[in-house]
């Protein structure tokens, strides 16, 4: 049991007395590595002497350059161990947006190992400090300094919708909070095996490694893009994972390659079988299966209810980066689900869930879904403005209360007291898990050569998952290549920022009052002469998901 009292420490306490507890137990295994807890808390010890000698005692910014993989785990422990706060980058961002992230962050630090090395001498105005090739002789054993549970942990940056990405700012105690919710609400314990898939850079990620690394259980961290879904469905085989944690999407295409690798389907009770390891094929050794980032649908419980073992249960919820764990919703062999939608839940531990009106008043049956717990961010690193209007001026709350943060999510209670989500409030959307902020895209498209209007929104594909579609107009006189639009998109945003489709058009459709009509733009159709999607057709579902 994670109780109440045990968030006012630190993250790297917590995570020490695991180690006493567990020291031999596999803390981080993969393809190329399988710590202990006892390896990983030497290898995090070294790096925050390491970074202490770099960079001294003051509270700052380090930031982290590693592939998906049990070194970024030793960075993130040995930073915080350090008592400073982590800023995950990702190696796969083109330089221009590393050095965005880099600049406002005001990190002084830059920690990464051999494989991006080359990588990081890009960036500038940063000290670069490799932990593969740290001195042998630097001590292992803990630092013991004091950090608060106030101290800030780390700042994950999301999509901002001026262009500038929003950096959320989490402390230890708020992360402990959100792990005790997650740990006694699923029974997490030193036997569990639980998969990463989400980057590092985002908030899913959190769950996941603390969910693992704060229980003494195991933490599997799995590219898709280099293992593919057949390296996932091998891992869950082999290695028993017990939870599984992803975006519907990547899960959907998870039991499609377990369903089309059972050599004997079978049909019957228990559905379609996906893993020969139960007499009808299902998936024996995972309890849990926990979906987020995305809508869960009628048709993803059908999928859980027909692939797992008779005990497992499916886990939906809510939660934000700016709350990570606010609602969720447990979901039996026996649950049926009425109407078109899943419920996300119900709030958990310390957290209240209330819907509110555009004129920012509490309903009963439909608005805003609002946190109010003391437990939300912090707020975003250096955009005090954002920070108001995200997390201030809601006459619900009194002065010196619990804050609240509006999600921008729209919400429905049922009967039961549950919630369902009823779509985005704003513009913003899901793509692969992942928020995003049209406007972000639209600010890279308008600054490329030739633009001159432009609009980005998600359209849904036959496959019902979601996709940006860019439509733009040129400049009087110029001419636009859409495949010329793409490769200068890929040099200044991530791959989930880049536009599936584009659409050249002479004029953007107004309304009488002169704003965009979203509603009259142009279904974009693959074979409609002004769509140009690039390079060959998918083959494979890994290609798909990372094609759509």
């Amino acid at each position: 049991e994670f109780s109440r009292s045990d968030i006012e420490q630190s993250l790297t306490n917590r995570f020490e007395e695991q180690v006493k507890k567990h020291s031999a137990n596999i803390a981080v295994k993969s393809r190329a590595h399988g710590w202990s807890y006892k390896e990983l808390n030497e290898r995090a010890n070294r790096i925050a002497r390491s970074v202490l000698a770099a960079s001294g005692a003051a509270e700052e910014r380090v930031a982290l350059l590693f592939a998906h993989d049990a070194p970024m785990i030793a960075g993130m422990l040995g930073v915080l161990k350090a008592g400073k706060t982590y800023v995950p980058l990702d190696p796969s961002y083109p330089v221009e947006r590393l050095s965005q992230l880099l600049g406002d962050a005001q990190a002084t630090t830059l920690l990464t190992n051999e494989a991006n090395l080359e990588l990081a001498r890009k960036l500038t105005g940063v000290r670069v400090l490799n932990v593969d090739t740290l001195d042998s002789s630097i001590p292992s054993r803990d630092l013991n300094l004091r950090i608060d549970p106030s101290s800030l942990a780390y700042i994950l940056y999301t999509s901002g919708s001026t262009g500038r990405p929003k950096g959320v700012m989490q402390n230890h105690r708020n992360v402990l909070h959100f792990i005790r919710a997650y740990t006694n609400n699923l029974h997490v314990d030193a036997g569990d095996r639980l998969t990463l898939l989400s980057s590092y850079c985002f908030d899913a990620a959190v769950m996941d490694i603390y969910g693992a690394l704060l229980n003494g259980a195991t933490l599997y961290p799995l590219d898709i893009k280099e293992d593919g879904f057949g390296g996932l469905c091998e891992t869950l085989s082999e290695q028993g994972i017990t939870i599984y944690h992803s975006t519907p999407t990547v899960y959907r295409y998870f039991v499609n390659e377990m369903q089309g690798r059972n050599p004997t389907v079978k049909e019957g009770a228990g559905g379609v079988s996906v893993l020969g390891t139960l007499p009808d094929g299902r998936v024996s050794a995972v309890r849990l299966v926990v979906l987020g980032g995305e809508e869960v649908t009628p048709s993803d419980v059908e999928l859980y209810q027909n692939n797992f073992a008779d005990d497992c249960l499916l886990v939906n919820g809510l939660g934000p980066t700016e709350s990570t764990v606010s609602l969720q919703y447990f979901i039996d062999k026996q649950t049926a689900i009425s109407g078109t939608r899943v419920p996300v839940g119900y709030p958990v531990d310390a957290t209240e869930v209330s819907l509110i009106s555009n004129a920012g008043k509490r309903t009963e049956m439909y608005g805003e879904i609002a946190i109010k717990s003391e437990h939300v961010a912090l707020g975003y690193w250096r955009n005090a403005k954002t920070t108001d209007a995200a997390f201030g001026g809601n006459p619900t709350v009194r002065e010196g209360a619990t804050r609240i943060y509006r999600t921008g999510d729209m919400g429905r209670r049922l009967a039961d007291g549950s919630i369902v989500f009823a779509g985005r409030k704003d513009l913003q959307v899901k793509i692969r898990g992942v928020r995003v902020e049209p406007g972000e895209v639209e600010s890279a498209l308008r600054n490329l050569p030739g633009v001159g209007e432009c609009v980005v929104v998600a359209a849904a594909n036959g496959s019902n998952d979601r996709r940006l579609v860019a439509y733009v107009v040129p400049r009087q006189g110029e001419s636009l290549v859409t495949s010329d639009l793409r490769s200068c998109l890929q040099e200044r945003l991530p791959d989930y920022l880049v536009p599936s489709a584009f659409v050249v058009l002479d004029e953007l459709p107004l309304t009488s009052s002169g704003k965009l009509n979203r509603r009259a733009l142009p279904a974009p159709e693959i074979s409609d002469r002004n769509v140009e999607l690039t390079g060959a057709a998918p083959r494979t579902p890994t290609e798909k998901l990372l094609a759509e």
